[in-house]
């Protein structure tokens, strides 16, 4: 059994099949597999077929869902169907997608999209009480995720946040030097937020070994964390931002530019990834990495 719910920008969710008043009907979902991909190529001259042109693209993704709708009176239908459309409307925060969420109950299983409804048209009229309802979507990701984030972390005794620590791992008066095993179960790659935290540490440094890309804060004088200090390096919109507990109503700050030139914004490719972390001088603090796993379908 599959159950959808939508959660729209205010965090208020609705069912969308209950088995109640509405169910899934037979067939009912279109554009949750995997959509056709798209391919860049350029045909070569005197020979057959093309030449491809980068890896494959995937557009944003459209999906249709089918309603069989029942309601004691035709009245009560109507009144239904006008509620469903009013609560996924997509007016109701500028700029912020509601999350469509599918629930694979027989294999526990849970998939998540950010997207808005697109279309609510006419229902097919069945019977005065009885109905199917369409409801269109559109996700400018086209990605499926895990809701449950992963966290892996790397923690310091005496300070930081707490959490299992993953070993090899060694500390002291050198600070951070360690590595996080992060083992992505998506069909694709995920894009990690890291969070460091620590007392005394300075110039991060990060390298996925598996895919041999580092991002470093080294550049210029660097930077050094104090006690409730914390960084954010968001890998997806290649961002970092430093929040300085010293300064009073602070608000996190970006800091883009203590990068190295060396640095690259790194994703967590599918299947196992070795982090390694150096961070000189902590003596106490963690690095978080949290990711959500994505997958090509439902």
């Amino acid at each position: 059994m599959r159950r959808l719910t939508y959660t729209d920008p205010n965090g208020i969710s609705y069912v969308l099949n209950d088995d109640i008043t509405a169910s899934l009907k037979q067939g009912g979902l279109r554009g949750f597999g995997v959509p056709r991909l798209e391919l860049a190529t350029q045909r070569v001259p005197y020979q057959s077929g093309v030449a491809l042109l980068g890896d494959p693209y995937m557009p944003s993704r459209e999906m249709r869902v089918a309603l069989d709708v029942s309601k004691g009176t035709f009245g009560a239908r109507i009144a239904w169907e006008r509620a469903l459309r009013r609560n996924l409307s997509p007016f109701k925060q500028s700029g912020v997608l509601g999350t469509l969420t599918v629930e694979d109950t027989d294999n526990a299983v849970t998939r998540a999209i950010d997207c808005w409804m697109t279309e609510c048209p006419d229902s097919e009229y069945l019977g005065p009480s009885v109905s199917t309802v369409f409801v269109g979507f559109l996700a400018p990701d086209p990605w499926f995720y895990d809701p449950t984030a992963r966290v892996e972390t790397l923690a310091m005794s005496g300070g930081g946040v707490t959490f299992p620590v993953t070993f090899p791992v060694t500390f002291g008066a050198t600070g951070i030097n360690g590595n996080i095993y992060a083992n992505n179960p998506g069909d694709i790659e995920a894009w990690p937020l890291v969070r460091i935290q620590a007392t005394a540490g300075s110039n991060p440094e990060l390298e996925n070994v598996t895919t041999g890309k580092t991002i470093a804060l080294t550049a210029g004088s660097g930077i050094t964390l104090d006690a409730g200090d914390y960084i954010d390096i968001d890998m997806a919109e290649a961002t970092v931002e430093w929040y300085d507990a010293s300064v009073y109503d602070a608000e996190p700050e970006p800091i883009t530019e203590l990068l190295s030139d060396e640095s690259e914004f790194w994703s967590i490719i599918t299947g196992g990834n070795t982090i390694h972390v150096t961070m000189p001088g902590a003596t106490s603090g963690s690095v978080m990495l949290i990711y959500k796993p994505r997958y090509l379908a439902a």
